[in-house]
């Protein structure tokens, strides 16, 4: 997804493997990726995404609920100037009765 005026990546990229190694400081490169970002959703649903420069990551999401899963958090890794790869783990929630 591309956010005007923000350095951000396609939530559909997010969710590919990385190696997952101890967290190590990633830093800003001209103040993209760690910050909080409010992300819409391709299911119409909006997220809230939060990159921290120590490799961690965590996404709370108003799809939540209706797909029954729980918020993700994760690590994150640089690649490139404007773009990232993480992984990030979540709890499938059983369905409401």
């Amino acid at each position: 997804m591309t956010v005007p005026g923000l350095c951000f990546v396609c939530a559909g990229s997010l969710l590919v493997a990385t190696s997952l190694t101890a967290p190590r400081s990633v830093g800003a490169v001209g103040g993209c990726i760690p910050g909080s970002y409010l992300a819409l959703e391709g299911s119409g649903t909006q997220g809230l995404w939060t990159f921290s420069s120590d490799g961690t990551f965590q996404v709370a999401s108003s799809a939540e609920r209706a797909f029954r899963f729980s918020h993700i958090q994760g690590t994150w890794q640089r690649q490139g100037a404007h773009d990232a790869r993480a992984i990030g783990l979540d709890f499938g929630l059983p369905p409401t009765r």
